[in-house]
């Protein structure tokens, strides 16, 4: 990119930067960027001069939200506005006599009657040297403001009202400063505002003679400033652009400052794309196969005002060919940047089509098979390689087949040796019937050691394709297939009953496999997935075992698995004991509490003496049988648990098992 030419340089996401360069022929230098409105924040964040200068005055422009009483004019009646919103100014007035000079004061009116009508005279007050002077509204030729600062009001409110013919439009005013004496001397301004997008359109032109790629980029100058010789810079790349309020006037409250934001930072998410990346500040003179990149304006200025249509401007008549000539195509970092050799005008609110470069590429004809798109028919598809030397953004592309259009398809963005497939049109003459079985599963290793089971699962599915082309041409068909047991699974194919080896290709969610299709002939393609899964499970229960034997009957009659059958039986019994005398154990004690009851109620009732008795008697039994069990029994009974856990746990650490499935 020339620095001493004037440049706009676009991007994709809607964001461009221009760059305009003056000569400093005199000491100081008024300029005003025209933008419109809504672009002022970019504007105030990306504004810079560069060069032998400096701002004699800061840059000044019109906050959005602020008007504080500036002067206004009305077209109806400018003399009354001024002399009411002007009053205490100094101002001279010529009229037919002498002219007054003094402080404008007002506006006076007086009523006569004049043949029994009241008639209404309007007087201009004056404060002179002399006194008040009243001035003749018909008399006044001429009304000069003597303070400069006052004649400068009155000029802004005249441009506020030339700029109401454009609402949306605003500028910064700039008096930059020589700092040299050089009159040749260059100064350069920058700055961004949001524009729109410029999009990328190809060509594929298909002959004998192979395939011609033609890219060219769609630019729209959706401003009001015509762009009169410029360098046009068109970029590959996502910048990080966002609004602010720099062009609102905000008195931000002190009563709290906040050191901590409430919200970090977000993610910055990024989509992982594919290799052949270019060194960074590679320039390729893109002399590719076929033919130079090369670039030149279509933008055609001969068209009327009535003719805009989509902002293009055609011409009447075949149009001539275009004069290509040769354009930089450059890596800038993370960028793409095409910049043309010529400067091009652009006017405002018109858009142009720059053709970028034109070179042959090795490309052939596919059919594309895509169930998400389409369930029984495939696309024909134009699969290329990107040997131009630089990356290709995102665009609509044309397909002409034979000086036919054949149809359209879109390009994703796609690096140096990258391969893509474009589907354009739909195959009518081929029909793909598709039909998924279920999916299989079983146990086909097992491996236990050391108290660790590994186990080894087998998961396969079989999908039918009938595939039958009507046409008597044959074709290669990039059937895509969606794997049905997700990442990891492996896969073998089958044609008319025969294992195959076709080219495949791994895609998102599957693969894409090379089938070739005879003329008139019906082809049966088999694909089978294969997934091999592993499972590790920690053997601390008899539980644990089973659940890994139990598709294994034969296993499960092993000397060292019944032994910890065995093991395990040991501690159901001793547990089963240990709920029946924790049974006991709470009706002995729900009875012990009834007998205190009994007893307290009775208390010295002779006449229930005998009954008196035996209740104590009970309650003793009762309470020596639950000092027995806490003491003795139930400890026991859990030690005796513990022991036959540890000896489970022995079992199932020193087990060793080997299986697998012929």
């Amino acid at each position: 990119m020339n620095n001493a030419q004037n440049s706009v340089t676009i991007f994709t996401r809607g964001i461009a930067h221009f760059r305009k360069v003056v000569t400093l022929d005199e000491p100081t230098k008024k300029l005003n960027i025209p933008f419109r409105k809504d672009a002022m924040d970019e504007v105030l964040a990306t504004l810079d001069a560069f060069g032998p200068v400096k701002y004699k005055v800061p840059p000044s422009y019109a906050p959005e939200n602020v008007n504080n009483n500036r002067l206004t004019l009305n077209p109806d009646d400018v003399l009354l506005q001024l002399a009411k919103q002007l009053s205490g100014t100094a101002v001279r007035v010529a009229t037919s006599g002498s002219p007054v000079k003094g402080t404008l004061v007002g506006v006076d009116k007086k009523n006569t009657i004049v043949s029994q009508q009241i008639v209404s005279e309007r007087y201009l007050i004056v404060l002179t040297a002399t006194g008040m002077t009243r001035i003749g509204w018909d008399a006044i030729q001429e009304l000069t403001f003597t303070d400069e600062k006052i004649q400068e009001e009155v000029n802004s409110a005249l441009a506020r009202n030339l700029q109401n013919i454009k609402p949306d439009s605003t500028f910064i005013e700039l008096e930059l400063e020589r700092t040299n004496e050089d009159p040749k001397a260059i100064a350069t301004i920058e700055y961004a505002i949001p524009l729109a997008a410029w999009k990328m359109r190809y060509s594929f032109r298909q002959t004998e003679d192979g395939c011609q790629l033609i890219g060219a980029a769609v630019v729209d100058n959706n401003t009001d400033e015509d762009w009169l010789d410029v360098i046009v810079n068109v970029v590959t790349g996502d910048p990080i652009t966002f609004r602010t309020d720099l062009n609102e006037v905000r008195v931000p409250s002190r009563d709290f400052i906040a050191l901590v934001n409430d919200k970090a930072l977000g993610n910055v998410a990024v989509e992982e794309g594919r290799h052949w990346a270019s060194p960074a500040g590679m320039t390729r003179s893109a002399k590719t196969r076929g033919g130079a990149v090369m670039a030149a304006s279509m933008s055609m200025e001969c068209a009327s005002d009535a003719e805009e249509g989509l902002g293009f401007e055609p011409c009447g008549g075949a149009p001539a060919p275009a004069e290509f000539v040769e354009v930089e195509a450059k890596d800038v970092g993370d960028f793409q940047v095409f910049s043309t050799k010529e400067p091009l005008t652009i006017r405002a609110n018109k858009s142009a089509i720059i053709p970028m470069f034109m070179t042959k590429v090795d490309a052939s004809s596919r059919l594309l098979y895509k169930e998400q798109n389409h369930a029984t028919r495939p696309y024909r598809s134009l699969a290329f390689t990107n040997d131009t030397g630089f990356s290709l953004g995102k665009g609509k592309a044309v397909v002409n087949d034979e000086g036919l259009f054949a149809g359209e398809a879109v390009l994703e963005s796609t690096k140096p040796k990258e391969d893509r497939v474009m589907p354009y049109c739909l195959e009518n003459g081929v029909k793909v019937q598709k039909d998924p079985q279920n999916v299989h599963h079983w146990q086909s290793a097992l491996n236990i050691s050391k108290g660790l089971a590994v186990t080894e699962s087998v998961q396969t599915q079989e999908t039918f394709y009938t595939i039958k082309n009507l046409k008597d041409e044959s074709f290669e068909l990039l059937l895509e297939h969606t794997c049905v047991l997700g990442e990891g699974a492996e896969y073998t194919f089958r044609q008319d009953g025969d294992e195959v080896q076709p080219t495949v290709e791994k895609i998102t969610n599957g693969v894409r496999v090379s089938v070739n299709l005879e003329a008139d002939m019906s082809v049966n393609f088999v694909v089978k997935e294969r997934r091999v899964a592993n499972n590790r499970v920690v053997l601390n229960n008899l539980r644990n075992l089973v659940t890994v034997l139990q598709k294994n009957d034969n296993l499960l009659q092993d000397k060292q698995v019944q032994a910890c059958v065995s093991a395990q039986e040991a501690i159901d019994s001793q547990q089963e004991e240990i709920n029946s005398m924790e049974e006991r154990y709470r009706r002995l004690e729900g009875r012990t509490e009834l007998l205190r009851q009994n007893i307290l109620a009775v208390g010295d009732n002779q006449a229930q003496a005998t009954q008196f008795n035996n209740w104590v008697q009970e309650l003793d039994e009762a309470t020596n049988e639950i000092t027995a069990m806490d003491d003795e029994k139930r400890p026991e009974a859990e030690e005796n648990l513990r022991e036959l856990n540890n000896t489970l746990r022995a079992e199932l650490k020193k087990l060793s098992l080997t299986w697998s499935k012929k």
